[in-house]
């Protein structure tokens, strides 16, 4: 029988295990000390599985800047 599949995102519950808080302005204060990405959408904070694991695994994630303008031509 097949696992069910699971979420890109972390759950709620699975949040505030790995955060150990329960307010959303903490979670999020605990992931940018963690050093995992996260993005804040409709009241409710993503956070990618991927992401955790990689963290968890030991490697560090690069924040972007967003994209630079200056150099397209």
């Amino acid at each position: 029988m097949l696992a069910a599949a699971q979420s890109e995102f972390l759950s709620a519950d699975e949040l505030r295990d790995l955060t150990q808080r329960a307010r959303r302005a903490d979670q999020a204060a605990e992931l940018t000390a963690m050093g995992i990405p996260h993005l804040e959408q409709r009241g409710r904070l993503l956070v990618s599985r991927f992401h955790v694991r990689e963290r968890l695994a030991g490697h560090t994630m690069a924040q972007g800047q967003g994209i630079n303008w200056s150099a397209i031509r």
